[in-house]
Formats: C-alpha cells, sequence, structure tokens
C-alpha cells in the first residue's frame, strides 16, 4: 500500500553535516587540600557539557533546536570506605538555549571502587569479600546505613562538611576506622581488654608450638615434616633440585610481597593522593616497627641463602652451591640481599609518617630487583649446573638439610620460646594490670615479632597448609569488629573449626594474631597506659 503524502512523517527531514560536543570538569579533594586524613575524602566538583548532533545540516529545512542541549552539574563524591563511594548530583539541563522545557535533576549513587579479583601475594581481594566487610559486623552495617542515609538526606536539607584540621586529638575524622585507632584501655572496657588480649596471646602460643612441633615432632599424625622435606620422597618435593626450587619461589615471593605490598602499596596509595587509605595499609603501624618488619623479612632471605641465623656462612649452603657454580652470581646475590635491607632501614622512622620520602621507591625498586635476581638468574643457575652434572644430588642434599636444622627448626623453636613468653608476659597484665606490665608485655611482642618476621621467606609446608600464617599474622585487620568484641566480650569470634566457610575463617583470621595483639598493647608507637583516658 502506498500511503503517498498521507503519510503523517515530514519527509524534510534534517540531515547533519557537523555535530558539536565539548565539556569542562573541575573538581578538588579537599582532604588533599587540607592535607591531613582527619578530613573526610570529599571531592565537590562542577561540570558543564554542551552537544549538539545538528550543529550544522544538509537540508532545506534548519537544524533542529531541541537538538541543542547545555547542562551544568555540581555534586560531591565522598569516599567513605576504602572501595566504596557515595555520589550525590544536581543538573539543570536548557534545551535550545532555553527555549523549550529546561530539565532538573538529582541523582544520588553508589561506586565499588577496584578490581572484582585481584591476587596480590597471599592476600586475595574480591568483590565477595568487600560485601562481607561492610556487611560482618553491626557496626559497619551502621555505618554503611549512616552513608546511604546521610547522601539521601542531601537532596533536602543540604550538607555540612566535617571540619578538616591537624589536630591530632581533634575529631574522629568522620571516620570509625579513626574512632577504633584512637580508642583507648579505659575503667569501662579494662575487663574486657586484658581478657581479649589474653586470649590473642594464647593463641599464638598455640600457633607457634603447632609450627614447631610439626616440624620437628609430627604433622598431622604423620613423619615430622623435616622428614618430609629433607628426604623429598613423595608429595610435592621429588628431588633436592625441588626443594632448593621451593627455598628459592619463596624468597621470592616475600620480595614481592616487600615490595610491591608492603612498602609500594602505602607508597602508591600516598602518591596518588589518597592519604588515609596509605595510613591504613601500613602493616605494624600501632607499634611503629614497620621498617624492622620489612629488613627482618630481607634477613629471612639472608639466613635462607647463608643457612644460618645471622651473617655466618654455613659450609652446606646456597652461598657456596652458587660460588662454585657462578661466583660474579653469589657475590651479587649477596650483596643485592644486604643493599636490599640497607635501603629498607635507610626508610626514616616510623615508616608511616614518611611513606613520600624519596628513601621509599629506593627500598621498593631493591626489594624488585633482588627477587628479579633470585628468580631468572639464581634459580636459572642451579637448574643448569644441575642439568650439566656441575652439582651433584649430595650437594644439594646437604644444602637442603642445612635449611631445615640451621634455618627452619631454629627460627621455629625461637618463635615457640619467644611467644611462650610473651603470653606469659600478657598474663602478668592480665593479673596485675600497670603500666609497667603494660610495658613489658610490648617489650615481649617485639621480641616475639622478631622469629615470625625472619620466618616469612620461607612460608611453606605446615605454615601454609594449616593456616597457620593467616591466623598469627593477617593484615590488614578488622579494627571495627575487634572494638565489636571488645564491647561484647564475646571472643568465639577468634576461633575457626575445619568445615567454617572461606568468610568465616577470614573474619577470625582478621581478629587475632600478631596485630590484634599490638593494636590492644601499642598506641602511636609507644605503649599504651592503664590511666588513659
Amino acid at each position: 500500500m502506498n500511503l503517498g503524502n498521507k503519510s503523517p512523517y515530514t519527509r524534510a527531514v534534517p540531515i547533519a553535516k557537523r555535530a558539536v560536543s565539548y565539556g569542562a570538569e573541575l573538581g578538588l579533594n579537599l582532604q588533599g587540600i587540607a592535607g591531613t586524613p582527619k578530613c573526610p575524602a570529599l571531592y565537590p566538583f562542577a561540570r558543564y557539557e554542551y552537544y549538539n548532533p545538528q550543529e550544522e545540516v544538509i537540508a532545506r529545512q534548519g537544524p533542529d533546536d531541541r537538538e541543542k542541549v547545555g547542562m551544568w552539574t555540581a555534586g560531591l563524591n565522598w569516599k567513605a570506605l576504602p572501595n566504596l563511594v557515595f555520589k550525590a548530583d544536581y543538573t539543570t539541563r536548557k534545551i535550545g538555549g532555553g527555549k523549550y522545557n529546561s530539565e532538573n535533576e538529582f541523582a544520588i549513587g553508589v561506586a565499588y571502587v577496584g578490581w572484582f579479583m585481584e591476587q596480590n601475594n597471599r592476600r586475595i581481594y574480591h568483590f565477595k569479600s568487600f560485601i562481607k566487610n561492610i556487611t560482618k559486623t553491626k557496626a559497619m552495617k551502621k555505618k554503611f546505613l549512616y552513608s546511604a542515609l546521610f547522601l539521601m538526606g542531601m537532596a533536602f536539607t543540604g550538607f555540612t562538611a566535617t571540619s578538616c584540621n591537624d589536630d591530632e586529638d581533634g575529631g574522629n575524622g568522620g571516620n570509625e576506622f579513626d574512632e577504633a585507632a584512637n580508642l583507648n584501655y579505659t575503667p569501662e572496657n579494662a575487663a574486657s581488654w586484658r581478657n581479649y588480649s589474653l586470649q590473642v596471646a594464647k593463641l599464638l602460643q598455640k600457633d607457634a608450638t603447632t609450627l614447631y612441633d610439626s616440624w620437628e615432632t609430627s604433622f598431622q599424625g604423620g613423619d615430622a615434616f623435616k622428614k618430609t622435606f629433607t628426604e623429598h620422597n613423595g608429595g610435592d618435593y621429588t628431588s633436592a633440585l625441588s626443594c632448593i626450587e621451593q627455598i628459592i619461589d619463596k624468597c621470592v615471593e616475600i620480595t614481592d610481597e616487600v615490595g610491591n605490598s608492603k612498602i609500594g602499596d602505602p607508597y602508591n596509595k600516598w602518591t596518588a593522593g589518597q592519604h588515609t587509605e596509605a595510613l591504613y595499609a601500613v602493616e605494624s603501624w600501632y607499634s611503629f616497627h614497620s621498617r624492622d618488619d620489612y629488613s627482618n623479612n630481607i634477613r629471612s632471605i639472608r639466613n635462607s641463602y647463608f643457612n644460618s641465623m645471622d651473617s655466618t656462612i654455613s659450609q652446606y649452603s646456597l652461598y657456596n652451591l652458587v660460588q662454585k657454580i657462578d661466583p660474579a652470581l653469589n657475590t651479587k646475590v649477596a650483596n643485592e640481599i644486604e643493599s636490599t635491607k640497607n635501603a629498607i632501614l635507610a626508610i626514616p622512622q616510623p615508616f608511616r609518617n614518611n611513606i613520600g620520602d624519596e628513601k621509599v621507591p629506593v627500598a621498593q625498586s631493591a626489594c624488585i630487583a633482588l627477587g628479579e635476581t633470585l628468580d631468572k638468574e639464581l634459580k636459572a643457575a642451579i637448574q643448569n649446573a644441575y642439568n650439566n652434572g656441575t652439582i651433584t644430588d649430595a650437594e644439594m642434599d646437604s644444602v637442603v638439610s642445612g635449611f631445615v636444622y640451621k634455618v627452619v627448626l631454629p627460627t621455629y623453636k625461637d618463635l615457640k620460646e619467644k611467644n611462650t613468653a610473651l603470653c606469659a608476659a600478657v598474663q602478668n597484665f592480665y593479673n596485675t594490670p600497670s603500666d609497667a606490665t603494660f610495658e613489658a608485655a610490648c617489650d615481649a611482642w617485639l621480641v616475639a615479632r622478631m622469629p615470625w618476621e625472619q620466618s616469612e621467606a620461607f612460608l611453606f609446608g605446615p605454615v601454609d597448609i594449616l593456616g597457620l600464617d593467616p591466623n598469627m599474622d593477617s593484615w590488614p585487620l578488622d579494627q571495627v569488629a575487634i572494638v565489636n568484641i571488645l564491647n561484647s566480650g564475646n571472643f568465639d569470634d577468634l576461633n575457626w573449626e575445619d568445615g567454617d566457610t572461606e568468610d568465616e575463617i577470614s573474619s577470625s583470621q582478621e581478629v587475632r594474631g600478631f596485630h590484634t595483639l599490638e593494636f590492644l598493647l601499642f598506641k602511636d608507637g609507644n605503649p599504651r597506659t592503664v590511666s588513659a583516658q
């Protein structure tokens, strides 16, 4: 059927010859301007946009003015949580230069910031964990709810920002994590505080004992793991070469963790203007012990390479094995281990107050360079030497045996003994709370911490299989959950069992271990006091 000229639609449709679109946006980082994490992470912005798909047309009929649109938008982004941004904006839209109806719009929203899945050494962050973190505790649920209500209220009541000041003790930074960090031992929470400290110390002692006994006596009801590793007669370890590769791989892993996670992550956040996130990313910042931890991680590599607990070189060691293969490479490895340790120690103390220092990226680069040397040069040199007969199984067996008996077992024995002493010191604080017993427990924590950090170059076997690493050293902590436990006095959440879900296990590990006890014992690098108000 031919409609002819009866169609209600004109045939004189303008054909666009030129389209135009442009815009500009200006935003401010109030926290960055204030220069202090006490200021909330607020980002006000204003934006102008213009578009016209018929700026110029090819037709006898002129362009349709309704296609000409200009918009002004003003809004505010609030980074309420590390991965959560609340957004609110108001837009006024002019159509045809104002000849037609203008459109006004108010919008609120929420945005998740980050990857849905990211593998970061031994730590796995994913969207499911993010959801868990904002919903697993009443306090976080409340914060999430208040944040949403706050933004909804902006549509009707306007917005008043928290004061941005540099007063160390003023305000809470609008952040429940700050509230947790600023929490003091008081008469009201004293009993729960001491009980929590003792529960965590006992778990540390238990885990340290389990770790040592698994290597020395029996692992999961079978042979001691020292026998499994040195005899390498099954499982993951089928030869002396596979054992040495395991040792090197774990040394590489800790260089990556120290360089890219422990040092690099805070530094990258700091240089990106995410100062609050950078501060909370620093491991061991309650005690101001971060730099010591990182340097002890590098010492654990040295111990594994020298097969000794100090700077001496054992006869049967990777050092002497590589000296036979490639003296120049051996010198390079030894020098890089030492220079990496020194680069870390060159960072001004405490690391948390010097994240942006110029020495920080130097230390990070040193860690990365050491890891590359170990992974690409050392490992290949040993494999090639074994394949061409330069070194024998017997020589490598001696190195593996020396590693177990001169490094692993002494380190874990020291860890067990020091954590037993730590538990006793916390028990003393529990029995007789005072500034002196608080300080004595802090001193014991620092001593007990060292063998753990000097074991991180060999996080394989029982420490990995039994989940003892995250049990003892989970970071970051769930500070809000810790405060909830203090308030409730319910310590059941510190324990997990076989059959628990991954989230349940992770939640337990985030409220126990060295760093939870560190939080309970230290504040701003000093021992807490019983008289703090």
